[in-house]
């Protein structure tokens, strides 16, 4: 019987694993000159500049001769700008020739289908001191056969808790070229002509990754730019605003940080450049490159980093975590900042005492902070006011772990004082039209979003949990009232006299996959059950082929800190991976294996781990320039583990033959012969020797 299994398993049919074969056609060429590396295919024309790092001409074939980047001042395509506030002095960072140190562009690898361009510079301000600057690397890889190519760069900040107002890379177009321009907001429409907003956010909804495009209907070209991954700030990240004066031009805000980011921070960022007549083509490539990205598992254990910008000014004091909250004092205001669908929506916070002579707002047009303490891990921040003889203090309470922030709010009498009522009151200011107000307990109330861009949303907005006992009464459509005093007439309080209230404040996220409204309950003491902040996307392999079909592999991050996947291929049991790397650094790169599983060996890894329970690889390379890493599975019916399919592994096998895996496991059974991992050892099991009898690994 068992002869007659193995003449059938040898002429058996088993479905084959897919092999993707890459057809490289078209010609690349690139030129090294002494201002420029030009790169050029039958596409476009790419040059970047030596003294910039940029690329300041771009050209869409045929019409070679039309340079659509703007060519004055700010002429980059992908131009790093960043806002800074020091102080009393705003400070914009830009990626220009008086605000640039430029290291180096050079060809960090090339074949005859690809070639990848690293350049590497610092963007600083001249002056007024002190000096800000944010270290720059940025890789490009171009494709001798692809209409588009893969920019991914690391901003690594050099400075410790300045005030970073906005991080931006601007796309900048000579305003001749765009006739018009389309873009993927966040409802999944395509709007043109019109400005909207799309976020990163919204690409595990719509399951494509955000798009912008212009186009020009005399030439009949374009081109559009497909945001693939921020890391690790992904959920702030938006397209948005069309300028047409001087230029036209497309924004990807990166973040709007608003309060300072530690010393040594760093962020990588991924995206496409695609050269297409059309915003279909955009849109299609969009999707299938997302294409089945929901079925990798997106969670990570990391938090946005607490932070606190410079108190040396007490008009720019603040605390915050980025692209999460802040609260920032202002000249006669305090306000609480959670960034939500329209980059950040503003709570003014005022703290109020009324009696029979009026009401009186206690906010100073200069706060003191007569504490405060920041590290790694945990920050506080205590600001004060002293108006109409009553002092007013806010202690914040914010923690890396952690998403929610805790904030005391403090006020002592510094002279005798008539007071009726006493409050904080929680403004929507400026954007209320948005929210809504919902009660869930005596001292748990939720503020909703409403607002049409994220219709797709089951129940998002800001928690504010009352952890003192005082009453919480509403105002406005979604004004938000804590009163400490409550008295139907003036009582007098002497000087000393003092009220405290402590919230616990945090913004919660339920989705339509959820099905779930945020509860009472979920407000956790410690840690957080907020959508993580950095929310990772994976990419399907191989790569830059976009698959047919279901992948079985996807790949975190197209870039990394320290370099870019310049391509991968795919053949039974072999997954090969082409990383450029910068000399002497290491890529850390995590790789969905699916039902593939763990891998037998990665060769050209420096090491290499796999977490059975998520299908994870996880790899890092230390390069030397370009670094090929091979992972390997072992090959189907190779039951010994000796690269070779043969009558020793039948024998292996029929003595395993018809045992399972139980519990308990028959005496005879053999995990390595089940090949299928179906828990038995049967005729299919048979048919995979059979299958692959006589072959070696390559």
């Amino acid at each position: 019987m068992l002869t007659l299994l193995l003449a059938l398993s040898l002429v058996g049919k088993i479905v084959p694993q897919p092999v993707i074969v890459y057809a490289d056609g078209g010609a690349l060429t690139v030129t090294d000159r002494a201002g420029y590396v030009k790169i050029e295919n039958d596409f476009y024309i790419a040059n970047i500049s030596k003294k910039s790092g940029g690329i300041t001409n771009f050209y869409i074939k045929p019409v070679d001769t039309v340079n659509i980047v703007y060519s004055v001042q700010y002429n980059i395509l992908g131009m790093h700008e960043i806002g800074i506030q020091n102080g009393s002095n705003g400070i914009i960072l830009t990626q220009s020739t008086s605000k640039t140190q430029h290291y180096d562009t050079s060809v960090m690898y090339s074949d005859s289908s690809s070639v990848v361009v690293c350049s590497a510079f610092r963007i600083y301000n001249p002056s007024p001191p002190p000096v800000m600057s944010v270290n720059i690397t940025e890789w490009r890889t171009f494709y001798a056969d692809k209409p588009w190519f893969v920019v991914t760069f690391t901003e690594e900040f050099q400075n410790d808790g300045q005030f970073w107002v906005e991080n931006q890379i601007c796309f900048m177009y000579d305003k001749s070229y765009p006739t018009s321009h389309r873009m993927i907001n966040d409802n999944g429409t395509k709007c043109i002509d019109v400005s909207d907003y799309g976020h990163c956010y919204s690409a595990k909804y719509l399951k494509k990754f955000m798009w912008v495009y212009i186009y020009n209907s005399s030439y009949n070209t374009g081109l559009g730019h497909i945001l693939i991954d921020v890391y690790p700030r992904s959920l702030m990240a938006f397209w948005g605003d069309w300028f047409g004066t001087a230029y036209k031009e497309w924004q990807l805000t990166l973040n709007e940080f608003r309060m300072g980011l530690p010393k040594g921070s760093k962020q990588t960022v991924t995206y496409i450049n695609y050269v297409a007549n059309n915003e279909t083509i955009i849109d299609d490539f969009a999707s299938q490159l997302f294409k089945d990205n929901h079925k990798v598992t997106q969670g990570t254990t990391d938090y946005m980093h607490t932070t606190m910008n410079n108190l040396s000014h007490s008009k720019y004091g603040g605390i915050g975590k980025s692209a999460s909250f802040y609260i920032r004092p202002q000249m006669g205001y305090l306000f609480l900042v959670y960034f939500t669908e329209g980059s950040e929506t503003a709570r003014e916070i005022q703290p109020y005492y009324k009696n029979s002579s009026g009401a009186y707002k206690i906010l100073a047009s200069t706060w003191t902070f007569p504490s405060s303490y920041w590290n790694s891990t945990y920050s506080n921040l205590t600001m004060r006011a002293e108006k109409y003889n009553m002092r007013f203090e806010i202690t914040t309470e914010a923690w890396t772990n952690n998403d929610a922030v805790k904030v005391k709010l403090d006020f002592k009498t510094l002279a005798t004082v008539n007071i009726t009522d006493l409050w904080i009151d929680f403004r929507t200011s400026p954007d209320w039209r948005f929210w809504s107000k919902t009660m869930l307990t005596p001292s748990t109330t939720l503020i909703n979003a409403s607002s049409s861009k994220v219709h797709w949303m089951y129940n998002y907005g800001t928690a504010f949990k009352n952890l003192t006992a005082y009453a919480t009464r509403s105002s406005g459509l979604a004004d938000l009232n804590y009163y400490m005093l409550d008295n139907a007439a003036d009582i007098k309080y002497n000087t000393g006299q003092s009220w405290s209230l402590t919230l616990k404040i945090h913004k919660f996220i339920r989705t339509t996959e959820q099905r779930t409204y945020f509860k009472a309950s979920d407000f956790l003491e410690t840690g957080s059950d907020l959508v993580n902040f950095n929310h990772q996307f994976w990419t399907p392999l191989p790569f830059p082929e976009t698959p047919l079909g279901n992948s079985t592999f996807y790949i975190n991050h197209l870039g990394q800190q320290n370099g870019q996947l310049i391509k991968s291929s795919y053949s039974p049991d072999k997954l090969v991976l082409n990383l450029a790397g910068e000399s002497g650094k290491t890529t850390t790169w995590r790789i969905y294996c699916g039902d593939k599983g763990q891998p037998k060996k990665c060769e050209g890894a420096t090491s290499w781990s796999y977490n059975s329970s998520s299908n994870i690889l996880t790899i890092t390379a230390l390069h030397s320039s370009s670094t090929t890493v091979t992972i390997r599975w072992a090959l189907l019916g190779d039951v010994n583990d000796d690269g070779t399919v043969n009558a020793s592994d039948l024998s292996t096998l029929s003595q395993a033959f018809g045992s399972t895996g139980g519990p308990p496991p028959s005496p005879d059974w053999n995990p390595d012969a089940d090949l299928n991992k179906d828990n038995v050892i049967n005729v299919l099991d048979l048919f995979a020797v059979g299958k692959n009898y006589g072959k070696r690994e390559p």
